[in-house]
C-alpha cells in the first residue's frame, strides 16, 4: 500500500479527472439532444411529414444520444485507473517529479525489488513535492468547461423558446408523442356525424384511413354533412360534388354544414 500522503494525491486526481470527464460528456449528451430535438421540430413544422417519418426521426436521435451518452460519459467514466496511471498522469504534467511518485507506487506492489532505504528516499522526495503539485494542471478542464456550458447553453435556448411559445412546443410535444395534434395556424377539417333525411339520429361516419370516410345511405336520401375547423377557422370551405364546387354554409363557431 502507498503511503497516505501519496494515496491522497493519487485520491484527488482521480477525482478532479472524473469530474471533468462526466462534465465533457454530460455537455456532449446535452448538445446532441438539443440539437435532435430543434431539428425533429424543424423538419415536421416545415415539411410536416407522416408519422412514420416522424417516429423514424425521433429513433434516429435517440440513438443517436444514447451512442454518445455511451461512448463519451458511460465509458470514460466506468474506466478504472490503477495507482500506476494515475502517478505516470501527475508526472507527465509535473516533470519536476522525476519519476518518484510511480517508482514509489510500484515499488510497493513489489517487495523486494528495491532496498528499504532507497524506497524510503523515493518516497520522502515524492512527499515534499505533493504539496506544490497543481491538480488543474495535470487535468486541464477548459475543453470540459466548453462542452458543458455549450450543452447548457443548447438545452436552456431550446427551453427558453419553448416557454416563450407554449402552443409550439404543446403541439410539438402531442406530435412527438404520436398524436395527430394540429400547429397553431393550421386549419384540420373534423368531419361530425351526419343527419340522414327521415332519421332521428344522426350517423357517425366510418373511418376507412386517415383523411376517408365512408357512410351508406339510401339512394335519393337528403344528406347533410357537417365540419368542425380546428385551429385558425377558415373564411369558406368549398365541396368537390360530382365535378362541381360548392360553399358549405357558415354555421358559426368554426362550423360548416351542407346538404
Amino acid at each position: 500500500m502507498t503511503q497516505p500522503s501519496l494515496q491522497q494525491s493519487l485520491g484527488l486526481l482521480r477525482r478532479r479527472l472524473r469530474r471533468v470527464l462526466a462534465a465533457f460528456g454530460l455537455g456532449r449528451v446535452l448538445a446532441v439532444a438539443s440539437a435532435g430535438m430543434g431539428g425533429i421540430y424543424a423538419v415536421d413544422r416545415l415539411l410536416t411529414p407522416p408519422e412514420l417519418v416522424r417516429w423514424g426521426l425521433g429513433l434516429f436521435v435517440a440513438l443517436a444520444i444514447f451512442r454518445v451518452a455511451w461512448k463519451k460519459l458511460v465509458l470514460p467514466l466506468s474506466a478504472s485507473l490503477s495507482p500506476s496511471q494515475l502517478a505516470l498522469w501527475w508526472e507527465r504534467e509535473h516533470p519536476e517529479l522525476g519519476g518518484r511518485l510511480s517508482c514509489s507506487v510500484e515499488l510497493e506492489d513489489q517487495p523486494g525489488a528495491a532496498s528499504v532505504e532507497f524506497l524510503a528516499e523515493t518516497r520522502r522526495q515524492a512527499r515534499e513535492l505533493l504539496p506544490d503539485l497543481d491538480r488543474r494542471k495535470a487535468v486541464p478542464s477548459g475543453r470540459a468547461q466548453r462542452s458543458l456550458f455549450g450543452g447548457l447553453f443548447l438545452a436552456s435556448l431550446l427551453v427558453g423558446l419553448g416557454l416563450a411559445f407554449p402552443s409550439e412546443s404543446g403541439a410539438f410535444l402531442g406530435r412527438l408523442a404520436g398524436e395527430e395534434t394540429p400547429w397553431p395556424g393550421a386549419t384540420r377539417l373534423v368531419l361530425l356525424p351526419a343527419w340522414i333525411d327521415g332519421e332521428d339520429s344522426p350517423r357517425i361516419p366510418e373511418e376507412t384511413r386517415t383523411g376517408e370516410h365512408r357512410l351508406l345511405a339510401p339512394a335519393e336520401t337528403g344528406l347533410t354533412l357537417r365540419i368542425r375547423a380546428e385551429g385558425r377557422p377558415p373564411a369558406s370551405v368549398e365541396v368537390d360534388q360530382d365535378g362541381k364546387t360548392r360553399n358549405m354554409r357558415n354555421l358559426g363557431g368554426g362550423e360548416f354544414s351542407i346538404k
